[in-house]
């Protein structure tokens, strides 16, 4: 059965989230600010890095916050990153 799309993780599942080391596309899209929609069009394009395990696309947590620390350099205040 599959999540309703309004589903909201509880603060237990964003936890969990928050400790594991590789991220779901979809998860990747909520820490970037993105749909989830725009997050796996990201992976397909290569601009969101993955790793395929089995059928999984995963998205390595620390790459994506070494993309937002390097976009984020030099960017004047309230200016919007392109991921």
């Amino acid at each position: 059965m599959h999540a309703p799309r309004s589903y909201k993780p509880t603060q237990d599942e964003e936890d969990q989230v928050m400790t594991r080391r590789t991220l779901t596309v979809g998860e990747a899209g909520r820490l970037l600010g993105i749909s989830r929609s725009l997050a796996y069009q990201a992976a397909r394009t290569g601009d969101l890095p993955t790793v395929k395990i089995g059928r999984r696309l995963l998205v390595p947590r620390a790459l994506v916050e070494r993309l937002l620390g390097e976009q984020r350099e030099g960017v004047p205040e309230g200016s919007q990153l392109a991921v």
